[in-house]
């Protein structure tokens, strides 16, 4: 998650409205997201139970919320 959050930084840096996009790109993992689950569905709400899904739920958050909050930078996230 430091990493994330250093590259998180620099593409905050980067990114500008009047210029180029920067596009973040974070693989996750539905598994350690939805550990337990039998039947998971694009409204289902993470609920991580174990350190590696908390981990990557925070990852996922801290993208997005630098997404919404910065002009040009943008996060896209697969699970």
């Amino acid at each position: 998650t430091a990493l994330v959050t250093e590259i998180t930084e620099l593409a905050r840096d980067l990114a500008s409205p009047h210029g180029p996009a920067v596009h973040l790109h974070l693989i996750s993992s539905a598994g350690g997201l939805f550990d337990g689950h039998t039947h998971v569905g694009a409204e289902t709400e993470p609920a991580p139970q174990r350190p590696y899904g908390i981990g990557k739920l925070a990852q996922e958050r801290l993208l997005a919320s630098a997404a919404a909050a910065t002009p040009g930078l943008s996060a896209h996230i697969y699970r």
